[in-house]
């Protein structure tokens, strides 16, 4: 009876923070997919840095949330917020999209490859007609995960000030 009660008390509030969840996830997925998808094509061709940029990903995936939402606040232009939530919620994506990216593309069979350059496609022939279509099973398990991640650590980001489905949580 009491869980009927907070519902009807508070349904206009629950809409108001869906929207402001739902606005804030899918403006970072957005963002992270028009980033980091980007970043893992270009790592799977230039081995020199691909090291790096996993090292970096793995090691920002590593930060805790709250930790990570606090560092961002101390940022002047950033601020309590939504930009921090943002920025924090595009960084977490980062390692799910760059590794599945970078992993589909390097999965892609050498010898389909090399049979493309035999018929004479260039680079970026192969990479849109041959690597990316043959890929995007794994890349789409990457923007799985981020999807389910980002809907996640969203609500953490209730405690830097983000009227979102998490403030239910912070507030009891």
């Amino acid at each position: 009876m009491e869980y009927i009660n907070f519902i009807q008390t508070y349904s206009s509030l629950m809409w108001e923070y869906t929207g402001n969840h739902f606005s804030l996830v899918f403006t970072a997925v957005l963002i992270s997919l028009l980033l980091w998808i980007p970043v893992g094509v270009l790592i799977s061709r230039y081995e020199r840095i691909s090291g790096t940029m996993l090292g970096i990903a793995n090691t920002l995936f590593c930060i805790p949330s709250l930790a990570l939402f606090s560092v961002f606040v101390t940022v002047s232009f950033l601020g309590l917020g939504r930009r921090s939530a943002l920025l924090a919620l595009v960084l977490y994506a980062m390692m799910p999209l760059v590794r599945n990216t970078y992993q589909g593309i390097k999965g892609v069979d050498k010898s389909v490859i090399e049979a493309a350059r035999g018929m004479g496609m260039n680079y970026w022939k192969i990479l849109k007609e041959i690597q990316l279509p043959l890929a995007a099973p794994v890349i789409f398990a990457g923007f799985r995960i981020t999807v389910v991640l980002t809907t996640g650590i969203a609500a953490i980001a209730a405690y830097i000030g983000e009227r979102n489905l998490g403030r239910f949580i912070t507030e009891g």
